[in-house]
């Protein structure tokens, strides 16, 4: 009989933490029209929310999305940030960029700092930084061509980490 008021006891707590913050209870049948109504609207906000990531304006901001980003996410978020017009605030976005992903692993790391040195509004300071960095992971110099410095890229990630490119 204990058992039987503790389990009562138990998921009438659960319901009450499940409860609506509003407070308001809603009967299945209308439960079922309103979700249906703004099910179309929520996924579609979700989907605008996952193809362009937000770029914030402050450092900090940027830093903690960096942070909580998952290492496929943060080449999406990088591009979106590319994408953005030149700015003074771009140019401190990219310094961010640079200094939040040094301990991501070298195989999140070196794509993004290939993509992040072929932006042509990329500070100077900047870009001669990264160039260094890939210079001195990859034993090699391409100066400009980009297509070598890809294949530079591939070979030392299927060298060192046995990663192979599927083929774009």
């Amino acid at each position: 009989m204990k058992a039987l008021v503790f389990l009562v006891a138990l998921i009438l707590t659960l319901l009450v933490a499940c409860e609506p913050p509003d407070g308001s209870h809603q009967s299945g049948a209308d439960s079922i029209s309103r979700k249906s109504g703004t099910a179309s609207h929520q996924t579609a906000m979700a989907t605008a929310a996952q193809a362009s990531p937000p770029s914030p304006s402050s450092p900090e901001a940027l830093s903690n999305l960096i942070y909580l980003r998952s290492e496929p996410e943060l080449l999406s978020l990088v591009e979106s940030i590319c994408d953005q017009p030149p700015s003074p605030a771009k140019n401190l976005q990219f310094t961010t960029i640079y200094d939040e992903t040094q301990l991501r692993p070298d195989l999140t790391r070196l794509p993004l700092l290939l993509h992040l040195v072929r932006q042509p509004d990329l500070p100077m300071g900047l870009r001669e930084t990264i160039r260094g960095e890939l210079r001195a992971t990859l034993q090699t110099d391409h100066g400009d061509s980009w297509a070598d410095w890809s294949l530079a890229l591939d070979e030392h990630l299927a060298r060192e980490h046995g990663l192979l490119r599927a083929g774009d």
